[in-house]
C-alpha cells in the first residue's frame, strides 16, 4: 500500500498515534510525492527523504493478530537532557512542533524557502489588495434607499478622534475593533449595519495645536483628518466613508447652532415631565397655570420683568456663577480638566476660581427622569450607579433664615432638616450678595487682634479675604486655608 503525500506535511508520532492505525493490518511502504519535512518523537525536523519513512512506517505498521497498536502503543523511552537556562527547552514529543512556525529553516537554504510563507510582507500585500478592491466596490456603503436585512437596520457609530498632528494611539484601535467585530458579526446574521466615525475638533486641543504650532487651526486639523482616514484605512474597518463627518465642518456645526436654539427657546414643565415651546410659558404664566418668580399676578408685571420671569425658566439661559476661569487658556475650564494642582490638563497654566456670566443648561430640571429611565437600560449596575452619582440628586428640605433688620432672607438646603433646631450659626460665602449689607460699619468694642486682623473695619476684612480666596486655584486651597 502506498501513500503519497503532496506536499510539505508534518507528521508527529504520538503515544496516541496507534489509534489511527487501528485497524490497518499493514503499511507496506510510505513514499512521498517529493521532499518535504516531517516530525517524529523525540527527533528534529529533519530532511525527509529516507529516514522518515523508516520512523513513520514504525508508527503505523501493526503487527498482525488482534493486536494492531505495534510499536506505536508502546511508549519509547528516552534520555531527557537537564534544562539549563542556557539551554532551554529541550524537544520532546510536542516540542518539535516548534518547527512548524520556521518549517524548513534548518534544512533549507534562504534561496529554497516555500514560495507563499505568510510573512509581514505579504500580510502587507494581501491586506492593500482587499482594502482596494472594498473602496473600488463600495463594500460598505450603505445606500440611504437600502432596504433593512433580513433581521433589520442596525446603527453603528464609533467615539469620535480629536485629530491630533501625532496620528493614532494604540488606544483609537483598542475599541475601533471591537465595534468593527461586532459590526461584521452583525451583517453576518442578517443586519443592514451603518458603520460611521467622525472626527471632533472643536475646542482647546485644536486651538491649541493652532496656537503652538502657528498655523491656522482649520488647514492644520483637515491635514489631521486626512492622516488619520489614511491609518484607519489601513486597518481595514468597515467604517462607510460617505457618512465620515467633522464637528468643524459649517453642514455639521450649523446643525448644533438649530438645537441650542431649540434648547433655548424651550422650558421644562414639570407636570408634563418634558420640554415645551417658551410661547406656551407665556401662556401658562397669564393662565395662573405657573406662579411668577416672586407670585404675583402675571398681568402686574411690567414688560423687563416678563423677559425675566421668561429666562428665568429657559433651558438654556445666563447666569453668574462660580467658574474655573484659566488666563493662560483665555476660557473656563470643567472640574475634569483641571488637576489635583489647580492646574489646567492642557498647558498645565494656573486655573483661579472665578464669578463670570456663563450660559448654563438646566439638565437638573431632568434629574427625576434621567434617574427614572436608567432602571430601564441594560447596562451594568456599576454603570448605572456611577451615573446616579453623578446626577448627584439630594432628597431635603430649603428653608428660608430670615435676616433681621435687612428684609431679606438666606435660603438654606438640607437633607436633614431635622438638625436645624441645632443649628447657632451660619456661614456664608464672601462671594454672597447679601455680604456687603450684612457687614456692620466698624468692629465692636473691644474687638481682639483675632477678629479684626489688623484691619480698620470689617468690610476691609471682607475684602481683602475676597482677593485672597480670588486668588485661590481651587475650592480646595479655600477649604485648607480656613482651616
Amino acid at each position: 500500500m502506498v501513500v503519497p503525500l503532496a506536499g510539505p506535511v508534518l507528521l508527529v508520532e504520538l503515544a496516541g498515534f496507534a489509534h489511527l492505525a487501528a485497524g490497518l493490518e499493514t503499511v507496506g511502504d510510505i513514499r512521498p510525492a517529493r521532499t518535504a519535512t516531517y516530525v517524529s518523537a523525540g527527533d528534529h525536523v529533519a530532511d525527509g527523504k529516507r529516514a522518515w519513512a523508516r520512523q513513520a512506517g514504525d508508527a503505523v505498521r501493526g503487527t498482525g493478530g488482534d493486536d494492531h497498536r505495534g510499536r506505536a502503543g508502546q511508549r519509547r523511552r528516552r534520555h531527557r537532557p537537564r534544562r539549563t537556562r542556557r539551554q532551554g527547552r529541550a524537544p520532546g514529543r510536542l516540542g518539535t512542533l516548534r518547527g512548524m512556525a520556521t518549517e524548513t529553516e534548518q534544512a533549507r537554504t534562504d534561496g529554497d524557502a516555500p514560495p507563499y510563507r505568510y510573512t509581514g510582507a505579504l500580510a502587507a500585500e494581501i491586506e492593500a489588495r482587499w482594502q482596494a478592491r472594498w473602496a473600488a466596490e463600495k463594500t460598505f456603503v450603505v445606500p440611504r434607499t437600502t432596504e433593512p436585512g433580513p433581521a433589520g437596520k442596525f446603527f453603528l457609530m464609533d467615539m469620535f478622534p480629536y485629530p491630533s498632528g501625532e496620528g493614532l494611539h494604540v488606544g483609537h484601535p483598542l475599541g475601533y475593533i471591537a465595534t468593527d467585530i461586532y459590526g461584521r458579526y452583525l451583517r453576518m446574521t442578517g443586519w443592514r449595519v451603518l458603520h460611521t466615525l467622525g472626527y471632533d475638533a472643536y475646542g482647546l486641543p485644536a486651538e491649541q495645536y493652532a496656537i503652538e504650532t502657528g498655523t491656522d487651526p482649520r488647514s492644520t486639523t483637515e491635514a489631521n483628518i486626512r492622516r488619520y482616514r489614511a491609518q484607519i484605512a489601513r486597518l481595514g474597518l468597515a467604517h462607510d466613508p460617505t457618512r465620515s463627518v467633522a464637528t468643524t465642518d459649517e453642514s455639521f456645526y450649523r446643525w448644533t447652532q438649530w438645537i441650542f436654539l431649540q434648547i433655548y427657546d424651550a422650558w421644562y414643565d414639570e407636570v408634563a415631565g418634558k420640554a415645551r415651546p417658551i410661547a406656551d410659558l407665556a401662556a401658562a404664566y397669564h393662565a395662573g397655570e405657573v406662579a411668577t418668580p416672586d407670585g404675583r399676578p402675571w398681568v402686574e408685571l411690567s414688560t423687563g420683568e416678563r423677559a425675566d420671569a421668561i429666562d428665568a425658566r429657559r433651558l438654556a439661559y445666563r447666569a453668574r456663577v462660580p467658574v474655573n476661569w484659566c488666563p493662560g487658556l483665555g476660557t473656563v475650564l470643567a472640574n475634569e480638566e483641571v488637576t489635583a494642582d489647580g492646574r489646567s490638563e492642557r498647558g498645565n497654566f494656573p486655573v483661579f476660581r472665578r464669578e463670570l456670566t456663563q450660559w448654563m443648561m438646566r439638565i437638573t430640571a431632568y434629574a427625576e427622569r434621567l434617574l427614572e429611565d436608567l432602571d430601564h437600560l441594560d447596562w451594568p449596575e456599576s454603570v448605572k450607579t456611577m451615573q446616579r452619582n453623578w446626577i448627584g440628586r439630594s432628597q431635603g428640605a430649603s428653608i428660608d433664615f430670615p435676616l433681621r433688620g435687612a428684609g431679606a432672607a438666606i435660603p438654606v438646603f438640607t437633607t436633614r432638616p431635622d438638625t436645624l433646631f441645632g443649628a447657632t450659626y451660619m456661614v456664608v460665602a464672601p462671594e454672597h450678595p447679601l455680604v456687603d449689607t450684612l457687614v456692620a460699619d466698624a468692629w465692636p468694642a473691644p474687638a481682639p487682634q483675632s477678629w479684626t486682623g489688623g484691619h480698620a473695619t470689617p468690610l476691609e476684612a471682607v475684602a481683602e479675604y475676597r482677593s485672597r480666596a480670588a486668588a485661590a486655584t481651587t475650592e480646595r486651597d479655600r477649604q485648607a486655608e480656613a482651616r
